[in-house]
């Protein structure tokens, strides 16, 4: 059976804002402001991207920055518990789908996202088990194509895919996909080095690591053995045993300053800076191990 193979490789970006000034006021213990009223999301012409934020009944939701903070509403203000410090905005005004927050004398103005009309929505089947939906909104505006991939379909498979074939390389998206036999569709992904074309973050091609970092700065997509989807903060954890000791690695084709990491076959770093390499022969596979044998 021919193997299908999509491309689903997400983008993911964030944004911090920058702290507060102090503000002081009287806190009444009574809000005036009926909480279910600011419940929901709610939607910025800034905010192109994604949603504003979500107000649930004790926390707000931050997309563009992936972040969840607690919340209290007093009077007709707004006290948001962030990492960097409490941030106080005065609710002006709210109707069924207005909110106006007012901050430091400037106002802005937000849109519950279930009132947002949409102007059109385009919906083709590519191959059985993949729908694209081609959706425009001229609020915004926002040109969304969205592909729901029928995973228990096992002719269908979302693979990661390199520029060039290399760690270090940089290709458009049509091109990679042009280099790979039955692809349905494909999409940029993650944050990379502009000059080297390096990924910022954690990559696994057909289950072997391509680059692997301990901290990272963003949510990731991965699929599972399971063909289970998943978006969270991939974390690379490894250690190389010899027959004295246990060392933990601190990532995989990546450079860094006195750490000790684990270059592949993918790797092809022109300047080693000066490290120290031991070059590691593969023996054998012993579990989720791989026994190799080191020559200096």
């Amino acid at each position: 059976m021919t193997m299908r193979l999509l491309f689903l490789l997400l983008l993911f970006a964030c944004a911090m804002q920058s702290p507060g000034q102090e503000h002081h006021q009287t806190i009444s213990l009574t809000p005036s402001i009926d909480k279910s009223a600011i419940l929901g999301i709610w939607w910025s012409p800034e905010m192109q991207q994604s949603a504003a934020f979500q107000i649930e009944d004790s926390t707000i939701y931050y997309p563009d920055q992936f972040a969840q903070y607690t919340y209290v509403l007093r009077n007709d203000s707004l006290f948001v518990f962030r990492d960097e410090g409490v941030g106080i905005s005065v609710i002006v005004r709210v109707t069924a789908d207005t909110l106006v927050l007012s901050a430091f004398g400037h106002e802005d103005t937000f849109t519950r996202t279930e009132t947002q009309p949409v102007e059109s929505i385009t919906t083709i089947t590519v191959a059985d088990g993949v729908v694209h939906r081609h959706i425009v909104r001229t609020a915004g505006p926002w040109n969304i194509h969205a592909l729901s991939i029928d995973m228990n379909r096992s002719e269908l498979d979302i693979v990661s895919a390199l520029a060039l074939d290399s760690l270090l390389g940089r290709e458009t998206t049509s091109s990679i996909a042009k280099g790979h036999p039955n692809v349905l569709a494909a999409i940029n992904a993650d944050f990379f080095n502009m000059k080297t074309g390096e990924a910022d973050m954690n990559q696994v091609m057909d289950g072997e690591i391509v680059k692997g970092v301990k901290k990272p700065l963003r949510l990731q997509f991965g699929v599972g053995y399971s063909r289970t989807p998943y978006i969270e903060s991939f974390v690379f954890e490894g250690s190389t045993i010899t027959q004295t000791r246990v060392v933990q690695i601190d990532g995989v084709n990546t450079v860094a300053d006195s750490a000790i990491v684990l270059l592949n076959h993918f790797s092809d770093w022109p300047d080693r800076n000066g490290a120290t390499i031991v070059v590691l022969k593969f023996a054998r596979m012993a579990g989720d191990t791989i026994v190799t044998v080191a020559f200096a």
